[in-house]
C-alpha cells in the first residue's frame, strides 16, 4: 500500500470518526456537553494528522463532514452497526436536532432504507420546538438476502429549511 492510498483511507476513517462523534455529542444536546473543538483545524506542514485542513488548507474528506455535522438543524439516525447479517432485524431511532431559537411549526422526515434489489420507507412528521432535541421516530427492517451494501438516507423539511443525512453499512453472510 503506497502512502497516498494510505493516507486517502485514515482520512475517510477520520470523516467517519468525526460524524459518528459529532452527532452523538449533537443528539446528547447539552447534556454531559454543549460542544466540541479541534486541537487544530489545519496541518502547518505537509503531514499526516487529526486537522480538516491540509497544509495549504484545502478541505481534507472529513471537511465536508464537520460542516454537514454543524448545520443548524440536522436529522439523525443512530449509529448503524459495522456490518449486518442476512436475516438480522434492525432498529433505529430517528432524530431531529435543532439549534434554531425558533420552532419548526411541522416538519416532515422521509428515511428510505436501500439496497441492491429493493428498498423500505417511512415518514415522519410534526413540531420540532426550539434549541432541542426530538426522536421523531423509529424505523425498522430486515437485513435482505440480497446484496452487500444497506444505505440509509434521512431528509427533513419544513419551509425553506432542508436537512439530509446518509449512512451505509455491509450486509455479511451469517
Amino acid at each position: 500500500m503506497c502512502i497516498r492510498d494510505r493516507s486517502d483511507t485514515l482520512q475517510l476513517y477520520q470523516a467517519h470518526v468525526l460524524k459518528v462523534q459529532i452527532e452523538t455529542l449533537r443528539r446528547l444536546k447539552y447534556r454531559p456537553t454543549g460542544g466540541f473543538c479541534f486541537s487544530s483545524l489545519n496541518d502547518p506542514a505537509p503531514a499526516i494528522s487529526s486537522s480538516i485542513l491540509d497544509h495549504e488548507r484545502r478541505p481534507k474528506a472529513a471537511y465536508e463532514t464537520v460542516r454537514a455535522a454543524c448545520a443548524p438543524v440536522l436529522v439523525v439516525a443512530d449509529p448503524l452497526p459495522d456490518d449486518l447479517q442476512r436475516g438480522e432485524t434492525v432498529d433505529v431511532d430517528v432524530h431531529v436536532v435543532s439549534d434554531l431559537r425558533h420552532a419548526l411549526d411541522f416538519a416532515v422526515v422521509d428515511a428510505v432504507v436501500s439496497w441492491a434489489a429493493g428498498e423500505q420507507r417511512w415518514r415522519f412528521g410534526g413540531a420540532i420546538p426550539a434549541d432541542d432535541v426530538v426522536k421523531v421516530g423509529r424505523i425498522r427492517f430486515d437485513v435482505p438476502d440480497a446484496g452487500s451494501r444497506i444505505e440509509l438516507d434521512l431528509t427533513l423539511t419544513s419551509g425553506d429549511v432542508t436537512s439530509r443525512n446518509h449512512y451505509t453499512t455491509t450486509i455479511i453472510a451469517p
